[in-house]
């Protein structure tokens, strides 16, 4: 793969005018994705070439934050860190070109991570509730398969990530998947299925799934039972994981007044 700088691949001036832009509201247009108050943005940015590219920023502020990015503990360096390591392993996920420290105004840290811009995508919550809305099933259990399948290639590679969700997928004007947003995600020695965070990491998947799918929650049961026969979950690890999805579904209710009721396999 040929290696970028960020000199040569932007302007750091520029950049430095975009984020400043980027922290007043007003400012934003088609061109920035989001921008949070904790200093969290992603702009789509083409370089001088007319490169598309995805700039993710992190704000660094507090103490806190700047000690760990000292270390290298940083969520900014974290998702780099992993974002190579899946795709050097087979995890379709967009490539990550460069990550930088750059300070602006002498005082305001903040982290750049220069990724691959896949061009025009579709959230996989998106993009799975459309196709059961036109009762597209084919399409529909093939992308769940390929969920699922990714899903296996993450864990065998001893990455549990407690934020692996369909939100999380991104499917390309071609139909091909990626998995992207590695903020969460750890590397362990080994992975027992007795983890905490390995039954929170499959929870909060079928929950997205119900999210995408519901009123019509059997997809979702049939789902969740593809997921604990391929990953060959024991019965008390089951029972831990519908916890979790239940307890998801009631907080789903008291915020939205969304009541969806459905009983996952054991």
């Amino acid at each position: 793969m040929e290696k970028f700088t960020v000199t040569e691949m932007i302007k750091i001036k520029e950049l430095e005018q975009v984020i400043q832009r980027m922290q007043n509201p007003s400012n934003l247009n088609q061109h920035i994705y989001k921008w949070s108050e904790n200093g969290k943005g992603v702009i789509s940015y083409s370089d001088g070439d007319g490169i598309p590219l995805i700039i993710k920023i992190w704000g660094i502020k507090q103490k806190k934050e700047q000690f760990k990015s000292q270390i290298r503990l940083s969520n900014g360096f974290r998702e780099w860190r992993m974002q190579k390591y899946l795709l050097r392993f087979g995890i379709q996920t967009p490539t990550p070109f460069e990550f930088k420290r750059i300070r602006i105004n002498r005082n305001q840290k903040y982290e750049i991570m220069i990724v691959e811009d896949l061009g025009e995508t579709t959230l996989g919550l998106d993009y799975l509730k459309k196709l059961y809305s036109m009762n597209d099933f084919v399409s529909a259990e093939k992308f769940e398969q390929s969920v699922l399948e990714c899903t296996e290639k993450i864990l065998n590679l001893c990455v549990i990530d407690i934020d692996h969700q369909l939100n999380n997928f991104i499917v390309d004007k071609y139909h091909k998947l990626y998995r992207t947003d590695f903020e969460c995600a750890q590397k362990y020695l080994w992975i027992r299925q007795e983890y905490r965070d390995y039954a929170k990491m499959l929870a909060r998947l079928i929950s997205s799934h119900v999210y995408a799918v519901q009123p019509e929650v059997h997809h979702s049961v049939h789902f969740s039972d593809l997921l604990y026969s391929r990953l060959r979950i024991k019965p008390e690890i089951r029972r831990k994981i519908n916890s979790i999805v239940y307890h998801n579904l009631s907080e789903q209710k008291k915020i939205m007044c969304v009541d969806t009721q459905l009983s996952l396999p054991e």
